[in-house]
C-alpha cells in the first residue's frame, strides 16, 4: 500500500512539474549527515570541512561485513583528488586527479591504481557551462548529454564500436525537488550515496532534479521529501525483480554552519 501511494504522489508530482515550474527551495540550508537503510542501520557517514566541503565518506555494511570510504583532498579551494579505499577488498583501491579549466570546468580526470594510470577521461562543455560529453580520439564526443530548460539530462547519445558508427540513445525523468547537497560542488564522477550502484551516475550527478524513471532499464527511484523538499527517503525498484525488503536509504541532514 505505501509502494502504491509514493507511485501515485510522484504520478502527481510529474503532472504539475513543468520546465517553467521548478520548486527549488534553499538546498544550502543543510547537508547530507548520514544515510541510513531500510533496517535504519548507518550505512554512510559524511564529514565536512569548516568551507561545508565534504572531506570524507566512511560506508559500512555489517550485513555483507564491508567497509570503506571517499576522501577528498582540495587544492585551491576545489577537490583536485579522489581518495578510495577498500577496507575489504584492497584490490578496489584507486584514486582520482581533478583538472580543471581557467573557468574552474572540469576537463580531465586521471584514474590511477598502486601508482599507475588505469585510466583517463577528457570533458567537453556547451557554450552555456553545461557538460557536453567525453572527447575521445580524433576528437569524437561520446556520449552526449542533452538536457531539459530544467538543467536535467534527459537524454544521452552513446557512440558504439570502434568506429563509433553505431548510436545507442537513454532518456530519463526526473522530479521537481532538489537535489541532496553532498558539499561536492560540481564533482561528478562518484556516486555521493553509499552502495547506490552504479546505474546511470553522470546523468543524474549532472541533473539539477532528482532521476525518478530510467526509460531503457525500467528502473525507478521513488522520492519521499522533508520540509526543505530534498528527499528523505529513496527506494529503488528495478523492473521484472522483487526484492524481500524494499530496496531502501534514508537520509538525514545538518544544519550548514
Amino acid at each position: 500500500m505505501k509502494t502504491i501511494i509514493r507511485i501515485i504522489c510522484v504520478a502527481i508530482l510529474f503532472i504539475s512539474c513543468s520546465d517553467d515550474d521548478f520548486i527549488i527551495p534553499d538546498q544550502n540550508q543543510v547537508l547530507v549527515d548520514k544515510v541510513y537503510n531500510y533496517n535504519n542501520n548507518l550505512i554512510g557517514e559524511y564529514f565536512y570541512n569548516s568551507n561545508n566541503q565534504l572531506i570524507k565518506r566512511k560506508d559500512t555494511d555489517a550485513i555483507n561485513n564491508r567497509s570503506s570510504q571517499y576522501e577528498f583532498m582540495y587544492t585551491d579551494n576545489r577537490i583536485s583528488e579522489i581518495i578510495y579505499t577498500d577496507f575489504t577488498y584492497p584490490s578496489l583501491n584507486h584514486n582520482i586527479l581533478i583538472y580543471y579549466n581557467e573557468v574552474g570546468q572540469i576537463v580531465k580526470d586521471e584514474t590511477y591504481k598502486n601508482g599507475i594510470q588505469i585510466g583517463e577521461r577528457n570533458y567537453t562543455y556547451y557554450q552555456n557551462g553545461r557538460l557536453k560529453g567525453l572527447v575521445h580520439e580524433n576528437n569524437v564526443v561520446t556520449p552526449t548529454f542533452t538536457y531539459t530548460e530544467g538543467g536535467n539530462v534527459h537524454e544521452v547519445r552513446l557512440l558504439t564500436s570502434p568506429d563509433y558508427t553505431d548510436e545507442i540513445i537513454y532518456n530519463y525523468e526526473f522530479d521537481c525537488a532538489a537535489t541532496p547537497n553532498f558539499g561536492l560542488d560540481k564533482i561528478f564522477q562518484i556516486e555521493p550515496l553509499p552502495y547506490f550502484g552504479t546505474e546511470a551516475v553522470l546523468p543524474k550527478n549532472l541533473s539539477c532534479h532528482n532521476m525518478t524513471l530510467n526509460l531503457q532499464s525500467g528502473t525507478q527511484w521513488l522520492y519521499e521529501y522533508n520540509e526543505y523538499n530534498l528527499p528523505k527517503t529513496i527506494e529503488v525498484q528495478w523492473e521484472g525483480v522483487e526484492t524481500e525488503e524494499p530496496m531502501l536509504w534514508r537520509i538525514s541532514y545538518r544544519a550548514i554552519e
